[in-house]
């Protein structure tokens, strides 16, 4: 006999690893582990974090939407939100779209990204507003427009966007 080969006695043929005669509860045992420590991973590693809350607002890192339900109607958050848009000088409205349940604004801004402004009607004649800059999201200019659109239902006669105003004073934040 070889000294690489093991001698193995019979009452110890239990122990010898056999994948031909393995249970299949015991792969499917070993599937969940490794999937639960990958699982495990992704989330201990901070990859996930979706939602950070600010007051009523949200802001989604996963998907870069910026969330938030408003107490007003449908139609006046919309024409806050087309009125906003319009106003400030580094977006341009490309389309524009209300229906009973839902509205939808999408721009453009200097920097040839896409702004979606998606507002759906909620129970109690609320809103929700939901705000996508480009393709990755951007918190900061999600922020600025909603501040925009919370300034025109606020004051929809004397809403300028504060962007406009440092503007014209040359104190643009962007």
């Amino acid at each position: 006999m070889a000294p690489s080969q093991k001698v193995y006695s019979a009452e110890h043929k239990d122990c010898i690893p056999n994948p031909d005669k393995e249970p299949v509860y015991i792969l499917l045992a070993r599937l969940l582990i490794l999937t639960l420590l990958s699982v495990s991973l992704v989330f201990l590693t901070g990859c996930t974090e979706m939602i950070v809350l600010t007051g009523e607002k949200a802001y989604n890192h996963l998907r870069g939407d910026f969330l938030d339900i408003v107490p007003n109607k449908l139609d006046d958050v919309y024409t806050a939100s087309l009125q906003a848009t319009r106003q400030m000088d580094h977006y341009q409205v490309v389309e524009h779209q209300l229906t009973a349940i839902s509205g939808t604004i999408a721009a453009f801004d200097d920097e040839a990204r896409k702004i979606t402004i998606t507002l759906t009607k909620t129970e109690n004649d609320q809103t929700q507003i939901q705000i996508r800059i480009g393709v990755i999201g951007d918190k900061l200019k999600s922020s600025h427009i909603y501040d925009c659109i919370q300034q025109h239902l606020r004051y929809p006669q004397m809403a300028m966007t504060p962007y406009s105003r440092t503007r014209k004073m040359g104190l643009s934040p962007f």
